[in-house]
């Protein structure tokens, strides 16, 4: 689809771009205003504006610079005025410059547009205050201090603002009203969607017109999508970096054409273009789209005609129905014309009839399978490429279309026909079929038994349209191109339409195939010249006409000889070749009395009718001059008409009617063209029969009145004697001849001839075929064409007599042998050496050159002949026609050489550093530790930190800190200064006074700042233990740890035990309710009594990466929910779902391993579960833990995280849910007597105390989180927090524990516990309740480390004691429902013990 914003980015005047070349200087006030602005902007020194000064008028001559209009001045004179203004900053930095303000501009008459590039701008730019302007559009790009008012000038229809830094607006906030009169509103980035962590982009308030508003153009980059419903919009592109709530996204429905990039997240299918009436037409999907749980309807978009779905993930994200990854659609609009869905993870089609409207479709690079099937729509363009088809390609299902199978490796079988005939000579073929097991390379073009059928049509007075069956899948090359333009394939394979550019000659010849085909340009009647065919009573029924201006599509020709229909077997423009068959298909034998067939030819519009001769194979064709009217036939044997009876003359026009009874002649004269009787008797009858008297009749004689008869005189007869009656000379030599006594010759014998019949005549031969016999001579006088003594040898006349002695006639076909040395059918042009082969191209018979296809060049048509892209934007670059790549000069780049090439004012540090130039802005790419405009400045932060005591000391930082350092390296930890004793790039050692708590660090150097919140921790010398252990057990006070005495357990010692042995608090030991004992430190008391603890259950959930622990109807689960990277303040700038997204790895006997990779990433995390065999000692930051036997470990690796930018930090987040599960197989009693409403408890969470707690209680059971308050940073201990994000008291707790930035590696060690409290009973149907408050602890403890360069590790342990334990590995998708849960059956997979 065309780029339809592109040209309104690309603003028309670019800088120093020349205007209209205007001879006339410009107005003075104009020109006095521009000089002023530029001497102001120190640009009247630029080489470029130097070469308009004119030295003669001693000016500038601006109106070659800029674009100038003309108009009438106040004094009514004609006047130049500046249109436009395009203002480059040439320097580096905007800080440099002045401030360019509206009344730089304001002295200006009539100027319309203003840009402005780089420059730092002033806030009133947009004119808000100035009641009248000329000014409409206005472009600010990549400029400095840009603050949008709450109102622009109202003539202002087009802003267009390109965004190098963040708006000085509040919060980027915009208000609505500057949209009003606008018609064009563009505001983009340059900055990547990678790198924008604290990027403030832009977003509008809710102050959305009373009215409906019109615009063209509507371009915005924004977190929170605007609210459109106020506005009809041609053109849409919405960028969202970061996903927001897209339901603003139904506000859409009056834009008609529409682009939506999310470049970083996944998101739901938008509702509106399934639930809500639109007018879009044109959509495209940037997006990783999450497959949908039902299919979509998308007939409420009405007036889409192009949907175009790009996907953004790699790996991609499957946007598809179902384990069988159907198309996600059930209905499409019938307006829709294309739709492109590449790499979508599609694996079939579904219901292939809603494609039944679609004229291109692309499905390239994804999974579908099969064969290729037989019968499919009529698609113009149909792409599946890259797919897993197999088979062959089925014949002549595919030859109206585009079709790309390339990729398709297990493709195979015979190329149709309607391909393999133009793979010679058309390159795409190759393309679309490449990849497969199809032998492309031996299909040779001398193997195609195909032919064309085209049909030239001029359908208006300058557009041309060749249509037909069998055209080719490129713009059909015609010696007549450079009359041709425009051409364009409407139908591959059928339909090209162009215009002309010139009056066409009769004939145009086109090529197919490497064949020449020559059509008609106008409506000709068909000329015919020879037929060779049967003879009289012969089976050889076969008929052979030649001539001009036929047809090659046999449909439009209908053939009959002597009324038997001739089977049309070929037609092209000289010849067509019929056969008379009857009904069966068997030969027809041609009867006739007469010399000849009577013959008629129809094609198309025109009707021809021929004589082919009985007697001869051979009939040459001579048309008559004249119309054969009233019924007669054109005898084309000899170019006259055969007249019906009754009808005579040249044309068949004069009457031929016989008189009654020859009107008695002599007695009257036959009048033939009325066919009455002119009598020579008086008183005759009609016939002329009856005399009454000869008185007076007798002309040349006298009346007897003895008989009433004249006696005539001399030489007369008649009854009148009016008839000659003359003598013959020797009376015809009788019986030699007869006499013809009205003339006195003599009529011969046909064996006599002379004057009286005496000379025998010569003998003709039995027949003259294509002659006539000389009755006279007894000789055959043969039809042009034709000699010999039966006319039955050729003697064609040859054109110009060959330029004899140039060639030598064949009098047999008419053409000429030219000698080697000359050419064209009469020899008269010298001939042109031919290439022995024109390889890609076709050799000119008339030329005796090669005339070489598209891209290539050459004699021979071997060499590519490539254009270059813009023709490389010349003279920016040079083309390499070779391959069609552009070679740009050294200020120039990009593909066609278009943008300058920018350097990068005083490097960027590259060496050390590893940043890059942009040379698109001469401004430097910094990698993540380096900032500043030449990339010196270390981007520092603290990745792990060896507090001092209270009493204060030497403070020991690592992380990064750069090479390239000031004296003004200041470090505040709190409201204290630490004094640098020593500082290299990764380690900083400061002493700091006393102090005591949890305290934020602060370090400036080069003039950045850089904060780390809640991240240093004065080590206590001292920490209590969690309600001094319950008087239950002794106190650790160096790390506030309980030691329980014997048959109690838990963080507090509050917890029965079911080991009745001494135990040991280690971290997974847990509490279950506060206590009220203060003392420090309690001795030992007596072993709780032992009650039966209820049975737990604990199954994997595989697709969310979840632990569910079901004891009775409560379940908690326990799942890693997300993984968040904050920026300084914070702020959310990414966030990577984990659940829903795990495949199963491995196992490994009792470990159970799956994994998943982050979005758009390389980042891999590993999931695995373990159950413990034994008892396990560890440490971890100091401290010394516990895992008991029985337990079960989760953990979490993160490899190659990708950090935004080097000042964030991560944040794991872990979710605890809480609800019931039905468990037919549990006695419900024990539950129903322990209810209890869900509570949630945060109080102990303390940032000044090394050891934090949660709990989340139901029905007596009781989920205990730990967190240690310290992480393992780049192998270095530090201190970190941990947040409450989110609580739910009905269900469900969220925790996020902030890490720093760690370079190398991060590791975190939470516990968590679930345990029966102490307030727990046995219920009966007696209730009898056991009054013993035995626990049971079930712990749970989880390992996060993080790995950066290497890889970030999050080892996550989840851990418990169990009195019965199974995992559950579903092999579906496992849904986790607390009220539905159930307990599995017997046959669950057990861990083994």
């Amino acid at each position: 689809m065309n780029n339809y914003y592109l040209n309104v980015l690309i603003f028309i005047f670019i800088f120093l771009g020349v205007g209209n070349s205007i001879d006339q200087p410009l107005f003075s006030s104009d020109y006095s205003c521009l000089n002023t602005l530029l001497k102001r902007l120190n640009k009247l020194n630029d080489p470029s504006i130097q070469q308009f000064w004119d030295s003669g008028a001693q000016s500038y001559d601006f109106c070659k610079l800029y674009s100038c209009s003309t108009g009438i001045g106040k004094e009514g004179l004609v006047q130049y005025y500046l249109q436009s203004v395009s203002l480059k900053n040439g320097t580096s930095t905007s800080v440099t410059m002045p401030d360019i303000m509206y009344s730089d501009f304001q002295c200006f008459d009539r100027l319309n547009s203003i840009e402005l590039i780089g420059y730092k701008v002033s806030s009133d730019i947009f004119m808000q205050t100035i009641t009248k302007s000329y000014v409409t559009s206005l472009s600010l790009l990549n400029c400095s201090s840009v603050n949008i008012p709450t109102s622009i000038q109202p003539n202002i229809t087009s802003l267009i603002i390109e965004l190098s830094e963040p708006l000085t607006n509040t919060l980027g906030l915009i208000s609505q009203s500057i949209l009003i009169n606008l018609k064009t509103f563009i505001i983009k980035t340059t900055i990547q969607t990678s790198t924008t962590s604290t990027f403030i982009y832009p977003f509008f308030t809710n102050d959305a017109p009373s009215i409906t508003l019109q615009m063209d153009t509507f371009v915005f980059v924004t977190k929170i999508i605007p609210d459109l419903s106020k506005y009809t919009i041609t053109n849409v592109e919405i960028t969202v970096p970061q996903i927001s709530d897209i339901s603003k996204l139904n506000t859409f429905n009056k834009v008609k054409n529409l682009i939506l990039d999310f470049p970083i997240d996944s998101i739901d299918f938008p509702t509106l273009f399934t639930s809500t009436d639109n007018i879009i037409e044109t959509l495209i999907l940037k997006s990783s789209i999450n497959s949908p749980p039902t299919l979509l309807d998308l007939t409420r978009s009405k007036s889409l005609k192009s949907f175009t779905y790009i996907q953004k993930a790699n790996p991609p994200i499957p946007f598809a129905i179902g384990a069988i990854a159907s198309f996600p659609f059930s209905s499409l609009p019938s307006s829709l014309e294309e739709i492109n869905f590449e790499n979508a993870g599609i694996s079939t089609f579904g219901n292939g009839s809603i494609f039944i409207n679609l004229k291109k479709i692309n499905f390239a690079s994804n999974k579908l399978t099969g064969t290729l099937p037989s019968t499919i729509p009529s698609f113009l363009n149909l792409s599946l490429k890259g797919n897993y088809y197999y088979g062959s390609i089925p014949n002549k299902t595919y030859c109206d279309m585009i079709l790309d199978v390339s990729d398709n490796t297990k493709i195979e079988g015979e190329l149709p026909q309607c391909f393999s005939c133009y793979l010679p000579t058309q390159p795409s073929i190759f393309k679309q079929f490449n990849g497969t097991q199809i032998k492309l390379d031996s299909i040779k073009q001398e193997n195609c038994t195909l032919k064309a059928i085209p049909n030239f049509t001029i359908i208006e007075k300058k557009v041309f349209q060749l249509s037909g069956e069998n055209l080719g899948y490129e713009l059909p090359f015609s010696y007549s191109d450079a009359q041709l333009a425009n051409k364009k394939m409407v139908i591959p394979n059928k339909l090209f339409t162009g215009t002309i550019l010139r009056e066409l000659e009769d004939v145009i010849v086109f090529t197919f195939m490497g064949s020449n085909y020559t059509l008609q340009t106008k409506s000709i009647e068909p000329i015919f010249t020879t037929v060779f065919g049967s003879s009289r009573g012969l089976t050889q029924n076969t008929f052979q006409f030649f001539g001009k201006y036929f047809t090659y599509n046999e449909s439009q020709v209908n053939i009959t000889v002597n009324g038997y229909n001739c089977k049309v077997l070929s037609t092209a423009f000289e010849t067509i070749q019929c056969n008379i068959i009857n009904e069966y298909g068997a030969p027809v034998i041609i009867s006739t009395n007469q010399t000849y067939f009577v013959c008629y030819v129809s094609i198309a519009n025109f009707t021809n009718q021929l004589t082919l001769s009985s007697t001869s194979k051979v009939s040459q064709v001579n048309v008559c001059k004249n119309v054969c009217n009233n019924g007669g036939i054109c005898d084309t044997l000899v170019g006259s008409c055969i007249c019906p009876s009754t009808w005579i003359g040249s044309d068949c026009t004069n009457r031929d009617l016989d008189c009654p009874n020859n009107c008695t002649y002599p007695n009257g004269v036959c009048d033939r063209l009325t066919g009455v009787c002119s009598c020579t008797t008086k008183g005759n009858m009609s016939d002329c029969s009856t005399v009454t008297s000869c008185i007076d009749l007798c002309v040349n004689g006298v009346c007897n009145l003895k008989n009433n008869k004249c006696q005539c005189l001399t030489n007369w007869t008649g009854i009148d004697c009016t008839i000659k009656d003359l003598d013959c000379q020797s009376n015809c030599n009788y019986p030699n001849g007869v006499c013809d006594r009205l003339t006195g010759t003599c009529n011969c014998t046909s064996k006599w001839n002379a004057s009286d019949c005496s000379n025998p005549v010569p003998i003709c031969p039995d027949t003259c075929n294509n002659g006539i016999c000389n009755a006279n001579t007894k000789k055959c006088e043969c039809l042009p064409t034709w000699t010999g003594i039966d006319c039955t040898t050729r003697d064609f006349e040859c054109p110009n007599n060959c330029t004899y002695p140039n060639g030598d006639c064949n009098r047999l076909t008419g053409e000429c042998n030219c000698t080697s040395k000359w050419n064209t059918s009469d020899c008269s042009n010298p001939v042109p050496t031919c290439p022995y082969s024109c390889n890609n191209g076709i050799c000119n018979t008339n030329t005796k050159k090669c005339e070489c296809l598209p891209t290539w060049t050459g004699t021979v048509c071997l060499t590519r002949d490539f254009d270059c892209p813009n023709n490389c934007t010349y003279p920016n670059g040079d083309c390499n026609r070779l391959n069609g790549a552009c070679t740009c000069k050294s200020d120039w780049q990009s593909q066609d050489c278009i943008n300058p090439f920018k350097k990068c004012i005083g490097g960027c540090n590259e060496i050390e550093s590893g940043s890059k130039c942009n040379n698109f802005t001469g401004e430097c790419s910094c990698t993540s530790d380096y900032t500043g405009s030449n990339c010196l400045l270390p981007s520092q932060y603290i990745s792990s930190i060896e507090p001092t005591t209270t009493d204060g000391g030497l403070v020991k930082m690592w992380g990064w800190f750069g090479k390239n350092r000031t004296d003004d390296l200041s470090i505040q930890i709190g409201s204290l200064f630490c004094n640098v004793t020593l500082v290299n790039s990764s380690y900083i050692a400061c002493e700091i006074g006393p102090d005591s708590g949890t305290k934020s660090v602060t370090i400036i150097q080069n003039g950045l700042k850089y904060t780390g919140n809640d991240i240093y921790h004065y080590t206590e010398i001292t920490y209590k233990c969690p309600n001094d252990c319950s008087g239950h057990g002794t106190c650790n006070k160096l790390v506030g740890q309980c030691k329980c005495s014997s048959g109690w357990a838990g963080f507090d010692c509050n917890a029965k035990s079911t080991t009745g042995t001494t135990g040991t608090t280690t971290s997974s030991s847990t509490t279950s309710s506060p206590s009220t004992t203060t003392s420090q430190t309690q001795q030992p008391t007596s072993t709780p009594e032992q009650i039966t603890i209820p049975d737990t259950i604990t199954k994997v959930n595989k697709t969310e990466g979840s632990a569910l622990i079901n004891n009775e109807k409560t379940t908690y689960e326990i799942k890693i929910i997300s993984l968040v990277e904050l920026n300084y303040d914070q702020s959310i700038v990414k966030t990577s779902p984990l659940n829903n997204r795990w495949s199963v790895d491995t196992s490994i006997e009792n470990k159970f391993i799956f994994n998943q990779t982050l979005n758009n990433t390389n980042c891999e995390i590993i999931y695995s579960i373990e159950e413990l065999k034994e008892t396990r000692d560890y440490s971890f930051a100091g401290l010394e833990l516990t895992l008991d036997k029985g337990s079960i470990k989760i953990s979490v690796e993160i490899k190659n995280y990708p950090y935004l930018n080097s000042l964030n930090t991560l944040q794991l987040r872990m979710e605890s849910k809480i609800g019931e599960s039905i468990n037919s197989n549990e006695n419900n009693n024990n539950n129903e007597c322990n209810k209890e409403n869900t509570q949630i408890n945060t109080n102990q969470l303390d940032k000044n105390q090394v050891l934090n707690y949660v709990t989340i209680s139901k029905d007596q059971k009781i989920l205990y989180g730990r967190f240690i308050n310290r992480v393992v940073s780049d192998s270095k201990p530090t201190f970190i927090t941990t947040s409450i994000i989110q609580t739910n008291q009905s269900d469900s707790l969220i925790i996020g524990v902030n890490l720093p930035h760690c370079k190398q590696s991060c590791l975190i060690d939470p516990d968590f516990s679930v345990l029966v409290s102490s307030n727990y009973r046995q219920c009966s149907n007696e209730d009898n309740y056991n009054n013993g408050r035995a626990s049971w602890v079930l712990p749970v403890a989880i390992v996060v480390p993080c790995v950066a360069v290497a890889a970030i590790l999050i080892i996550g342990s989840v851990v418990y004691r169990k009195n019965r334990t199974s995992i559950l590995l579903a092999k579906e998708k496992y849904s986790f429902n607390l009220k539905k849960y159930s307990k599995k059956s017997n046959s669950d997979l057990y861990m083994p013990d």
